[in-house]
């Protein structure tokens, strides 16, 4: 399948059964965060009333950030019996979750379908039963690209997507052309939406471009204090929200972009394998470095039918500032349209003039969201085949776009590739992202960053853009701070980590060399064919050698490029022998090279602080992080070349060690109270979306539709949508 479209109003229906929306309804949804400095730790809890008369199987799919970690999954039934979930093998999480349910034990699932989606399965729901899901994870908060200052996003809708969906998302991702009624219903129930607030230093400002807030500084609980802590706060919603768009919260707190990092012991007593610190160094770099002498410019800009409206005005928008803002002397360059296929303003880069900019201005007044499906893959392969021949100047790709296309790993291997030929040269090539619109694709532009070694800002339709874009070129126009490494202050002689993963496959002995046999005849009558050679898919056992003292992510041979304005964080987990020995380490140190001269940085360690609901829970924060880091570090490398069977094992162990859902895992929870349902033959719901005639960027009109998912109205295995 292949199609573009975005989606609205979703209802859900029971998988077994003839029943509607009606009988399984969502009666609340609120979304608590602790923000934590620039991590935070968030809580959704949605609760569901049966009015079936049968027992019910549900499925729903809901968006969370892409950096997010589920770290934590459990279901209270009827506010007496709570099941806790824990993490399995994706395999074994699902069978469990089956056999449970084939014996009419009430069972909960959840599953990473991609980065940026997450579906939950709900077995043998009771009739008139309550149940409460409670999913908590963790992410670092977002750069906001001002001084100082983070962007906290909850997502409410899944950006729609071009192209042919993964294997897992196939089931719900059919059909979209049919059409389907009885069933549907608008979700109308609105979220309840909080913040609790405890920063390192004083808070300056509080507010949101999306929605209406309360706040209260001096306190981060609702609790009364008698003493006003200028280092806490409380944000809420002025009123319950409907789901119209992503919530988005922007706090200035003084000092928050300087160097700092913390650490967090975890210990076999709390849960843990082994005694290890996990530290997490972040800061905002803030130096200055000369322009390049000379560069390209190609700015490669989405026209699919999903950048209609807001989207392709902002577009025209942030591009007429850019334009002006390049470099006077020593500039070339282009403008390269994609969508289902491409163009470009001039056959190669023209040097930059009044005359060049004048036509590139006219060019960009004219742009229309009318080019079809996001094609992003092939555009690039053009706009990289396209570059400058002069060996002596460096390229700057700027893709704008709202990410909406399946293809992520596609893009990232064709991004990958290039960026690495150009590595070590002078013509080095990288690529940035600018994030456009009210429902991004985190996943993507992010992903276009880290592989093309640029950075992303992210602009909101009625946005100004300005502050932003001058970082953005400010970045793009320096030299590069290269060749960084971080001394974690690990003692001589330990295992530290090696650029290579270290993996030890199950084999059988090896016989005698070819040079140490007789003579082989051509014509031997006592050989008996056999068909002995090993055949299929290989299905050995993969062994992992134990983890190294020093896990990092990014790991060092593959640490970006440092730009001034954008944050850095650097993960680590580091063993420590016994619990009598304190932190590993007082001061970790980074240090990498710009134009030949070398730069250094040395940060105090300290201690990291705990959220509440971190501590309810026994989440180890900052462990999160730094597995949901590594589990995108061994995932990024797959994506680049070949997801390996010692890859994936590799996000076994660490996404199993630390409790997080993943590519390889899944929560899984089952009731064991001995309370039993009896189980009813499925009837299956037909896969149904419905869409516009025309489809999404295919010429003729769009209805562009959104879709209310995060507070949520839950979607069934089967989803069912409707215009407004």
């Amino acid at each position: 399948m292949s199609t573009h479209f975005t989606i609205q109003n979703c209802g859900l229906v029971p998988v077994f059964g003839t029943g509607t929306i009606d009988d399984f309804p969502l009666v609340n949804a609120r979304v608590h965060y602790d923000l934590i400095d620039v991590q935070s730790l968030a809580t959704l809890i949605q609760t569901y009333t049966s009015n079936a008369s049968l027992p019910l199987d549900v499925n729903y799919v809901f968006p969370l950030p892409s950096d997010a970690s589920v770290c934590s999954f459990k279901a209270v039934i009827d506010g007496k019996r709570t099941i806790k979930a824990i993490v399995k093998e994706k395999a074994i999480a699902k069978a469990e979750y089956n056999e449970a349910v084939s014996q009419g034990k009430t069972a909960a699932l959840l599953e990473q379908s991609n980065v940026e989606i997450f579906q939950v399965s709900l077995g043998n729901i009771h009739p008139k039963s309550t149940i409460e899901i409670h999913i908590s994870f963790a992410s670092v908060v977002s750069h906001q690209g001002d001084l100082d200052t983070v962007r906290l996003t909850f997502p409410t809708a899944i950006a729609p997507k071009y192209g042919a969906a993964p294997n897992s998302q196939l089931n719900y991702m059919s059909n979209v052309r049919s059409w389907f009624h009885p069933l549907i219903r608008s979700f109308k129930s609105a979220l309840d939406f909080s913040v609790a607030v405890q920063m390192t230093s004083h808070i300056k400002s509080i507010n949101s471009p999306s929605h209406p807030i309360g706040m209260k500084l001096g306190e981060s609980t609702l609790e009364p204090s008698t003493e006003f802590d200028p280092f806490k706060a409380r944000i809420s919603l002025s009123s319950p929200t409907l789901l119209d768009k992503d919530i988005v919260i922007v706090l200035s707190c003084q000092g928050l972009d300087k160097p700092r990092c913390t650490v967090e012991s975890f210990s076999p007593e709390e849960g843990s394998q082994e005694f290890t610190d996990a530290y997490a160094l972040t800061f905002v770099p803030r130096f200055e470095l000369p322009a390049l002498p000379a560069q390209e410019f190609i700015f490669l800009i989405d026209r699919s039918g999903s950048m209609q409206g807001g989207k392709i005005q902002a577009v025209r928008s942030a591009l007429q500032i850019m334009l002006r803002s390049l470099p006077t002397r020593g500039t070339t360059f282009n403008l390269l349209s994609f969508g289902t296929r491409h163009s470009s303003l001039w056959p190669t880069s023209v040097a930059y003039s009044a005359d060049s900019l004048k036509a590139a201005s006219e060019h960009v007044d004219r742009l229309e969201a009318n080019y079809g499906g996001t094609e992003i893959r092939s555009a690039l392969e053009t706009a990289f085949g396209s570059r400058t021949k002069d060996v002596n100047t460096p390229t700057t790709v700027f893709i704008l776009t709202d990410g909406e296309a399946y293809d992520l790993a596609g893009v990232q291997t064709a991004i990958t590739q290039h960026v690495s030929q150009s590595k070590g040269k002078v013509n080095f090539l990288r690529v940035f992202c600018m994030g456009i619109g009210d429902a991004v694709s985190k996943a993507m532009c992010d992903m276009i960053a880290r592989a093309g070694e640029g950075t992303t800002v992210y602009v909101r339709e009625e946005e100004k853009p300005d502050q932003k874009l001058m970082g953005l070129l400010r970045a793009a126009r320096g030299a590069l701070v290269e060749n960084l490494s971080v001394d974690w202050g690990v003692p001589e002689g330990s295992d530290t980590e090696k650029d290579d993963f270290d993996f030890e496959m199950v084999s059988s002995e090896s016989g005698p060399t070819a040079a140490a046999l007789p003579p082989m005849s051509l014509f031997d009558e006592s050989i008996k064919f056999n068909n002995d050679v090993p055949s299929g898919p290989d299905t050995t056992p993969v062994k992992l050698a134990p983890p190294p003292t020093i896990q990092q992510a990014p790991a060092s041979k593959s640490l970006p490029p440092m730009y001034p304005g954008f944050r850095t964080s650097i993960f680590a987990i580091v063993k420590r022998s016994n619990a009598g020995n304190s932190a590993s380490s007082k001061v970790v140190r980074i240090s990498g090279s710009a134009l030949g001269r070398q730069v250094v940085l040395e940060v105090a360690v300290t201690p990291a602080m705990a959220p509440e609901e971190s501590l309810q829970n026994n989440v180890k924060l900052l462990h999160v992080l730094a597995a949901r880091a590594l589990v995108q570090r061994f995932e990024d490398e797959g994506k680049a070349g070949t997801m390996t069977r010692e890859l994936k094992a590799e996000v076994l162990r660490v996404a199993e060690r630390y409790g997080i859902a993943s590519s390889e895992t899944s929560f899984v929870a089952i009731d064991e109270s001995g309370v039993k349902a009896d189980v009813v033959q499925p009837f299956i719901v037909s896969h149904t979306y419905i869409t516009s005639p025309g489809g999404f960027g295919g010429g003729g009109p769009v209805r562009s539709v959104r879709h209310n998912m995060a507070g949520f109205s839950p979607v069934v295995f089967h989803i069912l949508h409707a215009f407004s």
